[in-house]
């Protein structure tokens, strides 16, 4: 994975939210409130167990799945929130994220999503 610049970083920082979850103890998401929230996002569901959000992207080819890990991942680290990245069948990207420490949902799981959707807008990835 690449490292991001001392700017990426200072600019990802600011943009974190200052927020419980990503600060102290996680505070864990009723379902109704997750729900709620991922209204908000794009492509987005619960997973079986309501306990995760997950997304899945097609990418043209494998080094394009690569490169999308990668940019998810300088993301991820910048706001210390790090999602389970799964890459099958060469360019099938499929996240899940949820709060290890809290054992579900929390505010920092949907703003992580979003800042991904924002990567794939910005990719022209759908």
């Amino acid at each position: 994975m690449v490292e991001p610049n001392q700017t990426q970083r200072k600019n990802a920082e600011s943009a974190a939210p200052s927020c419980s979850p990503c600060r102290g103890q996680p505070i864990r998401l009723e379902l109704s409130e997750a729900q709620a929230l991922l209204n908000q996002l794009d492509g987005w569901e619960l997973d079986e167990s309501a306990q995760r959000i997950k997304r899945q992207w097609r990418m043209a080819d494998f080094v394009s799945a690569l490169k999308f890990f990668n940019q998810v991942g300088e993301i991820a680290e910048s706001l210390d929130h790090h999602p389970d990245l799964h890459l099958e069948r060469y360019r099938h990207v499929r996240i899940e994220i949820w709060t290890h420490s809290a054992g579900g949902l929390t505010q920092a799981d949907f703003h992580l999503a979003s800042r991904i959707d924002e990567l794939a807008r910005t990719l022209g990835i759908s």
